[in-house]
C-alpha cells in the first residue's frame, strides 16, 4: 500500500518496476530520466 521507494524497500530493484506504477516513477526520477507517468501522480 502506498509508494515504495528504493530507500524504503531493500532489494526493491529486483522487482519488476512496471508492475508497480508508483515505484516505476520513483526509479525514473532516481535515474534522472523523465518520469513516465502511467497513473495519476501521488502527491
Amino acid at each position: 500500500m502506498g509508494c515504495v521507494t528504493p530507500r524504503q524497500h531493500e532489494g526493491g530493484l529486483s522487482l519488476n518496476p512496471w508492475s508497480h506504477p508508483c515505484y516505476a516513477i520513483n526509479i525514473t526520477i532516481e535515474s534522472g530520466a523523465q518520469p513516465r507517468l502511467r497513473t495519476q501522480p501521488l502527491m
